[in-house]
């Protein structure tokens, strides 16, 4: 059978300032904003996921844009138009080299509902197949199934809501048919693991830590990246690439 590779991301959380975003993009009203120092960072690391294309498929699992920030008031927002987050989101999702784009919708305090932002980009942007809830997805001979929301822990055991979902699988493979990945985001980290039938994956974000993150304590602490996978004659390999934005050395003397 031929391989099959497809790239996974989550929240790319476009329009925040700690988010991954273009060296500049101009505004409908002719402003520029351009790319603070963190983006820029974060910016080559996209450009280097593109590079290891192509893909046979991305899958986004969901949160492509950051939203209007109707608590913060939009203050840590380069822009709260949400045509123009979807609008560079569609853009950095046209970057990498592919043909396929499936998506899901990420929380709804980011993206709304209806319509939602991540259905705009996945949809009327990239022309990809979009479901609300969760997707079924076929990676040769392998099913994916993909979904945002899951639960998560402030203990040290993080894999808890993934090992659940893992095992719900099982017990209702009658109702669903076999899963072999169960794809998840919504935590802005990277969890994986596996049984000898299952795998199961909580996918990194393309957003740094912000003040929702620093007000959650330090065990809030955001990983960046993404995950591909190959799939060929039956078996599934992946390669996860996880970074984290390092805090600027704090220069004050007390």
């Amino acid at each position: 059978m031929t391989k099959k590779r497809v790239l996974v991301i989550d929240s790319i959380h476009v329009g925040s300032h700690v988010s991954v975003m273009p060296p500049t993009v101009e505004l409908p009203t002719g402003e520029v904003i351009v790319a603070n120092d963190l983006q820029k960072i974060i910016f080559l690391r996209w450009m280097e996921m593109c590079g290891k294309g192509p893909y046979d498929a991305v899958i986004i699992a969901g949160e492509t844009v950051d939203g209007d920030d109707r608590r913060g008031k939009g203050y840590t927002k380069w822009s709260t138009d949400i045509r123009v987050q979807v609008n560079v989101a569609t853009k950095l999702l046209k970057m990498i080299p592919t043909k396929k784009y499936y998506g899901v919708n990420g929380s709804p305090y980011h993206v709304g509902q209806n319509m939602s932002a991540d259905q705009a980009c996945v949809e009327l942007g990239l022309g990809g197949t979009f479901a609300p809830s969760e997707l079924f997805i076929d990676v040769g001979g392998k099913i994916f199934h993909v979904s945002h929301k899951i639960g998560g822990s402030s203990t040290f055991h993080k894999a808890s809501s993934l090992n659940n979902e893992m095992t719900f699988a099982k017990l209702h493979e009658d109702v669903y048919g076999k899963i072999d990945v169960i794809i998840r985001g919504h935590r802005h980290s990277y969890i994986q693991i596996a049984d000898a039938k299952h795998i199961g994956m909580v996918i990194p974000a393309w957003k740094a830590r912000d003040d929702f993150s620093a007000s959650h304590t330090l065990n809030y602490t955001p990983e960046l990246g993404y995950v591909i996978f190959e799939v060929e004659d039956g078996k599934i390999d992946f390669d996860a690439t996880i970074f984290t934005i390092e805090k600027e050395p704090t220069t004050d003397v007390v």
